[in-house]
């Protein structure tokens, strides 16, 4: 009776012959028989690539009779875009440690500082805030602007952070050109301009254009770094428009409501660059900004706080175009009673401001919930309050010199102390400088121009002139901050 070979054992005096073929096939057998009867016992035999099947075709149990449920709601969504995972490997970049230029307190002075100073990125990325940029692994791979956007961004800011002396590649500026083709694209179609995935790429554009002008200041080419400034803004102001195009009713998801929260900042600039009111202000915006905030830190971009900061300030950009209104084109024949109530509008907005300020800062923020607090964000808002502060204090100082001469001591100290953050509360240089460079502007206007605002008021007789400032005093303040004033007909 011949004996059957169960097993087979190789040792180094005893090595199979390379053709023993029957024997090679018994070792791989003998491996592999106990994860087939691992397999065998959990149901899986037979069944290849199992973890590569769409999860919505897996059985809820191991019974056959049991209905296939999906579990697409038990997988977390950033496990669901494998795309991002793929452009962020390709790129060697991660766009979302890009969050802090996606703040409400970027702004065309922003970009210019880094257009100054382009090492200053270095200094931002990695300090991750949310931002719609946390969205995004589960929404690439859907929308074709979306993707192209997404990866020229990363590959611009991978070359920049690995030669960012170098001009931008031609691989590169091929997909810029590519993703402004999707984009343009989905804008002619009426209903797919209104996506938010579309929102967000026009937004991503006007990232690339502020990281696309760092390298055209190092190669010292003026014409060109105002040519990228001026895409910047044109992003920007697209950006706005396709805002105000999908109205406050496609404010709803928490994607939606981040891009419209980033926007807002540059929404007030914008306003008041052009000299024309903030449709934030409508009671319908108003209504989708308040329902934004959340407790994860007091002053982060979505916080109570800064929400209800930047709801009151909408109003503002309105107030200003009726004051350039009286000052520039009406002045004496401007009615009484439009005056008085622009002053008691202005008045009322400063009084807002003031409560805010005593509620998280003053005696009163003591008995405020006690929950996590960026201390640099802390001080940007607070920078950012003091700026709108000034131009309050300013617009009822030139209406009335004598019943608001103190509203102009208050604007020239609140800006002394825009720069006492700039100088000392900040935590870092970059901060400083990007996140508070239009306060800053502000504050440097205001002191430039406090001896000639100063001269004019000490020479008012409130008894023979008119209480009106004139209007080359005011339009020299409007003109250093680049705001657009009314010429008179």
């Amino acid at each position: 009776m011949s004996t059957t070979v169960t097993h087979v054992f190789i040792t180094a005096t005893n090595k199979l012959e390379p053709d023993d073929k029957h024997a090679r096939k018994r070792i791989r057998k003998q491996a592999m028989s106990k994860s087939a009867q691992a397999r065998k016992k959990r149901g899986g035999y037979g069944q290849h690539n199992l973890i590569q099947y769409p999860a919505e075709y897996l059985p809820c149990s191991g019974s056959k009779s049991d209905p296939q449920v999906s579990l697409k709601a038990l997988i977390p969504a950033s496990l669901a875009s494998s795309s991002y995972e793929k452009m962020r490997i390709r790129y060697n970049f991660d766009l979302l440690d890009l969050s802090q230029l996606t703040s409400f307190h970027i702004s065309y002075a922003t970009a210019n500082i880094l257009a100054n100073k382009p090492t200053m990125l270095t200094e931002v990325l990695g300090h991750r805030d949310w931002s719609y940029l946390n969205y995004l692994p589960g929404r690439i791979g859907h929308n074709s602007a979306l993707d192209k956007a997404a990866a020229c961004v990363a590959a611009r800011a991978q070359q920049w952070l690995s030669s960012p002396s170098e001009p931008v590649s031609s691989s590169i500026l091929k997909l810029y050109s590519s993703a402004l083709a999707a984009l343009q694209a989905e804008l002619q179609c009426p209903n797919a301009c209104l996506r938010p995935d579309v929102l967000c790429a026009t937004q991503l554009l006007g990232i690339y254009e502020m990281i696309y002008t760092t390298t055209v200041y190092l190669r010292n080419c003026q014409l060109l770094k105002m040519s990228t400034e001026d895409a910047w803004r044109y992003h920007s102001t697209g950006a706005t428009a396709l805002i105000k195009l999908r109205g406050p009713g496609r404010c709803e998801t928490d994607f939606e409501k981040a891009l419209v929260l980033s926007h807002v900042g540059q929404i007030f600039h914008e306003a008041l660059n052009i000299n024309q009111t903030c449709f934030l202000s409508d009671d319908p915006w108003q209504a989708a900004l308040r329902s934004i905030p959340t407790t994860d830190n007091l002053f982060s971009d979505r916080s109570e706080p800064i929400i209800s900061l930047l709801t009151t300030v909408c109003r503002v950009p309105e107030y200003f175009y009726k004051t350039t209104q009286i000052i520039c084109v009406t002045r004496h024949d401007t009615p009484a009673g439009l005056v008085d109530d622009v002053k008691n509008n202005l008045q009322l907005l400063r009084l807002q401001l003031l409560h805010w300020y005593e509620t998280f800062f003053g005696p009163a923020s003591s008995n405020y919930p006690k929950v996590a607090i960026d201390k640099d964000r802390k001080h940007e808002a607070l920078g950012f309050s003091f700026a709108v502060s000034i131009i309050l204090n300013r617009l009822l100082f030139c209406l009335d010199p004598v019943e608001n001469a103190a509203c102009e001591e208050t604007a020239q100290d609140s800006a002394l102390k825009i720069l006492m953050i700039a100088n000392k509360e900040l935590s870092a240089v970059s901060q400083a400088e990007l996140f508070m460079a239009i306060k800053f502007k502000v504050a440097k206007v205001t002191l430039a121009t406090a001896e000639r605002w100063r001269d004019w008021r000490m020479s008012v007789c409130p008894l023979t002139e008119s209480l009106i400032m004139p209007k080359d005093v005011f339009v020299d303040w409007c003109q250093r901050m680049g705001w657009e004033t009314p010429r008179q007909p």
